[in-house]
């Protein structure tokens, strides 16, 4: 089965980012798996385990409202300098910026009302060292990361957090479209585009799903009770940020 299969968004994003809000709201009396897939005509395979991450993947729909904690990972953002933004970037905005709004919106209510949520957005390493040649990816990033960091103070008295993890260079197919890009513009191979990758990295690889998954479980729990609005880098030492 692809990751595609397993992601609750998935089939949202297929209907276009621009409605995200919309279906939200429609399933809003939404009390099960099933009745989630029906109001929004999506499969149920695409409902649970529901926008979660790490250790609370295995809490079922049971009851929308008291879902205990929300992950979100916006879409892959195309390549590109900044002087090649256009009117396109309005749809990266919807999927990477509002759509996680509006699905922490989505849940919040229910954390708040069980004094208990965890909310763990994906964003990445560029929201504290700007990466060459992603200008759409830096700006969606780091506005995503702000509206974050006011959400994180204001429900924390209500045992929400709200953190976010920065991955780095992580083997993932998205980073394999940016090294295809690379190789294309510099005229090397896709080996080579890699192995520089690897090189730039003090830890000398590339992060893996093993990496990524313990501290995503970390901040779920309980135990991470104590900590919100912090940007936590998994990149092997790549990024040179004093703080």
């Amino acid at each position: 089965m692809s990751d595609e299969a397993l992601d609750p968004l998935a089939d949202l994003r297929a209907r276009g980012a621009v409605r995200m809000r919309a279906l939200l709201d429609e399933a809003g009396g939404a009390r099960s798996a099933d009745d989630v897939a029906a109001r929004l005509g999506i499969s149920r395979a695409a409902v649970e385990p529901p926008l979660v991450g790490g250790a609370a993947a295995r809490c079922a729909w049971r009851d929308r409202p008291r879902l205990p904690a929300c992950q979100f990972e916006g879409g892959t953002v195309v390549p590109g300098l900044a002087e090649a933004l256009g009117w396109f970037g309005l749809a990266e905005f919807e999927q990477n910026v509002f759509a996680g709004i509006d699905t922490v919106r989505f849940f919040l209510p229910g954390m708040v009302e069980q004094r208990f949520g965890r909310v763990v957005n994906i964003t990445s390493f560029v929201v504290k060292e700007l990466y060459p040649n992603m200008a759409l990816s830096n700006t969606v990033r780091i506005a995503l990361t702000g509206a974050m960091a006011s959400l994180a103070r204001e429900v924390m008295e209500h045992g929400v957090t709200v953190n976010n993890i920065l991955p780095g260079l992580m083997d993932t197919r998205a980073l394999q479209r940016v090294i295809i890009d690379r190789a294309c513009r510099q005229g090397g191979s896709e080996a080579e585009v890699r192995a520089q990758m690897a090189q730039s990295i003090p830890a000398k690889r590339l992060g893996t799903a093993e990496d990524f998954g313990p501290l995503c479980a970390f901040l779920c729990s309980r135990h991470a009770g104590y900590i919100t609005g912090q940007n936590i880098c998994l990149d092997g030492g790549l990024v040179r940020a004093l703080i």
